[in-house]
């Protein structure tokens, strides 16, 4: 199987997941693969997996959840910025930065939802 680009532009991808209460949006290390209902708070996979959680405002990596950040709340514009040169993943709600980011971040990742 190959992937091809055809044009060399710029492009943007919306996700049409409505992200509602209880839903959390992270990435995950390219190299593990997500087994089928694996929850990002359960060993082994929150060693791989860092969430930022809607229902409860928590940020989750390696076992521990730490508070700080607002809500994301019905009606609310998320959004992620990811440096891979600095190694961050910034949330942003309602054009806000959160305090509470992940940074250290070294190798290839994915997102998830």
């Amino acid at each position: 199987m190959w992937i091809n680009k055809k044009k060399n532009e710029f492009g943007t991808i919306s996700l049409v997941q409505i992200l509602e209460n209880g839903i959390a949006v992270g990435i995950v290390r390219d190299s593990y693969g997500i087994p089928a209902k694996a929850n990002y708070y359960w060993k082994p996979h929150t060693d791989h997996i860092a969430a930022f959680c809607g229902g409860n405002n928590y940020v989750w990596y390696k076992g521990q959840g730490t508070l700080g950040n607002d809500l994301f709340e019905e009606n609310k514009i998320v959004r992620f910025e990811f440096d891979s040169f600095k190694g961050t993943l910034i949330l942003f709600i309602d054009n806000v930065q959160q305090p509470v980011y992940f940074s250290g971040i070294k190798e290839k990742v994915r997102f998830i939802v």
